[in-house]
């Protein structure tokens, strides 16, 4: 008599269901496990319904603030299995600095400014789960000169704490004076930390940072050498700045500014990445490789021609929109879905491999407020979009 298993069985079908919900890099893994899930992950119809999953996972943040007033609201959109159609989760409503790019968001956590003036900074976390609001202390106090900042918020794996950055710039070409750092904790401790970029750089306001690998990244210029475009990193954990990184094909002395400020930081399967139009028709998107020795490799081009029901208004990369937020893995060592902003208020998916173009269907009602006069004042200042 054969002497039964020990442990329990777990149906095919199940196995299958649990893999389809699991992260690329960790498919990538279970492909050594055995052959069985090797020809599975490996099989196109799994790749395409693994692929659709991921496309399901994302969060869409937007907010507005109404001429006038004192107060925000922000929108929550969940796509559906299709990924296609995004439901609002509801809107809240919060005080709100009247300055761009006053809100960053990590995980369930957004950090916002309340602040109405530019020479302080008040800061308060909330959380979307709990739906708890407190400030953080004591205020940080910016130069009189400030003209705006940036916020990010994101999370130290090394002392597995989060912590808020604060990019602040003045003068009339935004040059960035300091960067403040405080890691989320207890109020005692929760302090302040002040560091000094390493050289002059200007940051503009489309340049959006991004968080890679414990690393933060934006783009700079040097004000004082016209189009010098880089990309600026600082170390999560130990708070330094690190050695700048020239971007790949830099502006010429012709090339349009309004190209230029195109430029966007992307993380793609765990790798800083650039999109960047190089012609009004073409966008290269590049992947950095080696950061000490600034090499980057030129990773897909986006080619309007050959886009597949492509937005009537995209006409070119220069003038147009086409702003990716973030790109969904396929396991199959193929690119897979890249999220595009087209306009303030509409989103698409670009496939990467078929080039076709496909609307998210956003309800974008709640967003349009009307005064007295039946005319409206509200409009989209900021979105995010992340993964869930």
């Amino acid at each position: 008599m054969k002497e039964r298993r020990r442990g329990g069985y777990l149906p095919q079908d199940f196995q299958y269901d649990i893999l389809t919900r699991l992260p690329t890099k960790s498919l990538v893994r279970f492909k050594s496990v055995c052959q069985q899930w090797c020809n599975l992950i490996s099989d196109s119809n799994f790749s395409k319904l693994h692929l659709q999953k991921c496309m399901s996972k994302v969060i869409i943040f937007s907010w507005q603030r109404e001429a006038d007033r004192f107060y925000g609201y922000y929108f929550s959109y969940k796509l559906d299995e299709t990924g296609v159609i995004a439901t609002n989760i509801g809107p809240f409503q919060f005080p709100i600095s009247p300055m761009l790019f006053s809100v960053a968001f990590c995980d369930n956590l957004m950090l916002f400014d309340h602040d109405y003036s530019s020479l302080t900074i008040r800061l308060s976390v909330y959380d979307a789960i709990t739906h708890h609001r407190r400030e953080l202390l004591p205020p940080l106090h910016t130069c009189q000169q400030s003209l705006g900042r940036y916020l990010v918020l994101i999370y130290d794996a090394s002392s597995q704490k989060y912590k808020a950055v604060v990019l602040s710039f003045s003068g009339g070409l935004a040059h960035l004076d300091h960067c403040y750092i405080c890691s989320l904790g207890s109020e005692i401790e929760e302090s302040w930390r002040q560091s000094t970029p390493p050289l002059l750089q200007s940051v503009r306001h489309k340049f959006l940072p991004i968080v890679v690998k414990g690393i933060l990244y934006w783009i700079a210029e040097r004000p004082e050498k016209g189009y010098d475009v880089f990309v600026q990193p600082m170390n999560v954990a130990t708070e330094e700045f690190m050695a700048s990184i020239p971007v790949p094909c830099p502006p010429q002395d012709s090339f349009p500014p309004s190209g230029n400020y195109k430029m966007k930081l992307l993380e793609i399967k765990e790798s800083l990445c650039l999109a960047n139009p190089t012609s009004p028709d073409e966008l290269d998107i590049w992947v950095l490789k080696l950061s000490d020795e600034s090499i980057w490799i030129k990773l897909h081009k986006i080619c309007l021609d050959s886009m597949v029901n492509r937005p009537t208004g995209l006409t070119s990369f220069f003038r147009g929109v086409f702003l990716p937020w973030l790109v969904t893995e396929s396991c199959n060592n193929k690119l897979g879905y890249m999220v595009v902003q087209h306009t303030a208020h509409s989103l698409y998916w670009y496939n990467l491999d078929t080039k076709e173009m496909k609307h998210i269907a956003m309800d974008t009602d709640q967003m349009k407020h009307v005064d007295i006069l039946g005319e409206p004042v509200g409009y989209l200042m900021q979105l995010s979009v992340i993964k869930n």
